[in-house]
């Protein structure tokens, strides 16, 4: 044989071993696949029959009869700090994966040096040399075999970590429509509570000048226009409170806006929102593809077992393959240059023998990180499940006690008219009227408390039923939850 041909044909047949080599590996660790549970029966409180069905893919917000709940949601959307420091751990996470796809292929690096050298002997004697200068150029290759699937375990769980994040960050709009649309309700509510008592306190001081007129006429005793002047202080201190809690309803929604609390003004209302319509919740399974903190959950037990397959990886062998390649010239400036081609590829395989059970105990760390992934997604699934059973069971008796209070409301204004009727002819005396204004003035305000808490259970239940806003076009999430198809209402 030529001894030309000897070294190709070794490397070749290297090569051939190396490869089947690799084929006869295997990807270790479990497949990190989605969690399979059951979501259970259908719901057993009634759905909400009071609220229409809005179209598919309609946004549960836009479905007041108050439009300014749905500029405001779009502002928070837009301006939240929560939120886009959501988006930001997007790209962060995304950087990571794309980080882990980059460790499975070859790296190539370049690299120059030049440099020069001057000798002359130590003793003084004989003449210097000539400085020589030498250059060289060339690049470095590697490349690490998956011989085990490690890295490609790795890459597994970097994009479930992305897609964990996009959810994640479509909880947290969740959460901000959420918390918007509640706290206008709730200021909304506070606003009607005090024109309610600014009503009670014009009619308690009419209520006042009448009994002063009996008093100085002699027709009653100064005990009545004592109780009417307290009546009146005793409505005058509980609007203090109201003012100062509707002061604190604007403050936290400038933030949720991330606007300065001063100078925040809320858009004109027209008293307590309600919702005329919303999406049809579905059964309980439509939380596992609605939701997103159900999703974030899901996709943290995907990662959690790719990292089991990480760590088992690393109890086999690892090949590495180097390869360096270098062009030098050297004795530049002296006459006779020398010129260098150096080629180089190893392949060098790590085998693991002992750790002191390291490794393993990386292995059985992992795997009770998944463990507890998994038990986290059921403590998810299990707490969506009763949000939304509770926020039906508030919605219906919120409806029942505001119909309860709305004839409430009816009885005890007929009884204060009759109440002024009697004393205006001396048949009462003045503590039955007052009895009648203030059940008057306490079924006014359950009423408007009531009003607010219809609303705040359906805003509850579409948060709990998984109804986030659709990503925006150009932020991150958009492309990785498939538009708004993944977070979209069923209909």
């Amino acid at each position: 044989m030529n001894p030309r041909h000897r070294q190709p044909l070794a490397a070749g047949f290297l090569a051939a071993v190396l490869l089947a080599g690799v084929a006869a590996c295997r990807t270790v660790g479990p497949d990190p696949v989605a969690p399979d549970l059951d979501a259970g029966p259908p719901f057993e409180a009634p759905a909400p029959p009071a609220v229409g069905a809005a179209p598919a893919g309609t946004d549960w917000w836009r479905q007041f009869d108050d439009p300014a709940v749905a500029g405001l949601i779009d502002r928070g959307l837009a301006a939240n700090l929560d939120l886009q420091a959501a988006e930001s751990r997007i790209l962060e996470a995304d950087a990571l994966r794309r980080r882990a796809r980059s460790d499975r292929l070859p790296t190539l690096d370049a690299e120059a040096g030049a440099g020069i050298s001057y000798t002359r002997r130590l003793d003084g004697t004989g003449p210097g040399a000539d400085p020589e200068g030498a250059v060289s150029a060339g690049g470095v290759f590697e490349w690490t075999a998956d011989l085990f699937g490690g890295r490609e375990r790795a890459e597994q769980g970097a994009a479930a970590d992305l897609l964990r994040e996009a959810w994640l960050s479509q909880a947290v709009a969740l959460d901000v429509a959420g918390e918007v649309a509640a706290t206008y309700t709730g200021l909304r509510a506070l606003e009607r509570r005090l024109a309610l008592g600014r009503e009670s306190l014009a009619l308690q001081r009419r209520t006042l000048e009448i009994v002063r007129g009996r008093v100085e006429a002699g027709l009653a005793p100064d005990l009545d226009l004592a109780r009417a002047r307290a009546a009146v202080a005793d409505l005058e201190a509980g609007l203090a409170p109201i003012r100062a809690d509707i002061a604190l309803a604007e403050d936290l929604l400038a933030v949720l806006l991330a606007e300065p609390p001063a100078g925040f003004a809320v858009p004109e209302g027209a008293g307590i929102p309600a919702l005329t319509a919303g999406p049809p919740l579905g059964l309980p399974a439509d939380l596992l593809r609605r939701r997103p903190d159900l999703q974030a959950a899901e996709y943290a037990v995907v990662a959690a077992l790719a990292e089991i397959g990480v760590a088992e990886a690393a109890l086999y062998p690892d090949l590495r393959l180097p390869g360096r390649l270098t062009l030098s010239a050297d004795g530049l400036g002296t006459g006779s240059v020398v010129e260098t081609v150096l080629a180089a590829l190893t392949a060098t395989l790590d085998i693991p023998l002992f750790d002191a059970g390291g490794r393993q105990a990386e292995v059985d760390a992992a795997e009770e990180r998944a463990r507890r992934a998994l038990l986290n997604y059921r403590a998810v699934l299990l707490t969506a499940l009763r949000e939304v059973e509770a926020a039906m069971i508030d919605h219906a008796a919120a409806r029942e006690r505001l119909a309860a209070l709305d004839r409430a409301v009816a009885a005890n204004r007929q009884a204060v008219e009759q109440a002024q009727a009697l004393y205006g002819g001396g048949l009462v005396g003045f503590i039955e009227v007052l009895d009648a204004q203030r059940a008057l003035t306490v079924a006014l305000q359950q009423r408007a408390a009531a009003q607010a808490d219809l609303t705040l259970a359906l805003i509850a239940l579409y948060r709990a039923a998984g109804f986030a806003p659709c990503p925006p076009a150009g932020g991150p999430a958009a492309a990785l939850l498939d538009a708004c198809a993944a977070v979209a209402p069923v209909g």
